[in-house]
């Protein structure tokens, strides 16, 4: 008769990495405070966790390669961006 393991919860896996990426930083801070940021998601999502999900769908982007354009006036938007920052590349817009 073997021995009867007790069952782990599951949670929530945390990324690795808290730094949050130089990229989107100088992107946003480039930004003027009326511009227009355009991101593009560059990564899969499969293994990211639940709430990185959320935020790339909040964002809605789909597939890789799906890009956006926002006005950068939303402190909400420039959150989720910093969130999942490693999986997008973010640039700046200029109007013509």
């Amino acid at each position: 008769m073997g021995v009867r393991r007790k069952k782990r919860k599951k949670t929530l896996r945390r990324p690795k990495n808290k730094h949050t990426s130089r990229k989107c930083e100088v992107a946003m801070s480039n930004a003027s405070h009326n511009g227009t940021v355009s991101v593009t998601l560059i990564k899969s999502l499969i293994g990211k966790t639940q709430q990185q999900k959320a935020c790339i769908k909040a964002l809605g982007l789909r597939k890789i390669g799906h890009t956006k354009q926002y006005d950068y006036n939303n402190v909400c938007l420039a959150g989720m961006i910093d969130k999942v920052s490693f999986m997008l590349d973010v640039m700046e817009v200029e109007e013509i």
